[in-house]
């Protein structure tokens, strides 16, 4: 897996972890190791997304946008896509 060490993300103090090639993380952890719980943001090249996490993994609506176009919306539910 790859951290975030060269995208955007909100907030700051959250590591995210992607699968390779990947747009929406797999996993969310604080600073001190923690799990991370809340709503976040980031970018990779030109996809964006939104979501929420649930105790370090996505969970619920993420929404991806391509170079500025609503690219449609993935769910996960514990960490899992659903589809």
């Amino acid at each position: 897996m790859n951290t975030n060490s060269h995208r955007k993300s909100f907030p700051a103090d959250v590591t995210f972890e992607y699968e390779e090639n990947g747009v929406v993380p797999v996993s969310a952890y604080g600073n001190s190791g923690e799990s991370y719980s809340g709503p976040a943001e980031g970018d990779v090249g030109a996809a964006n997304w939104t979501g929420q996490f649930v105790a370090g993994r996505p969970h619920g609506k993420f929404s991806v946008i391509w170079g500025g176009i609503q690219g449609g919306d993935v769910w996960f539910q514990d960490g899992e896509q659903v589809k």
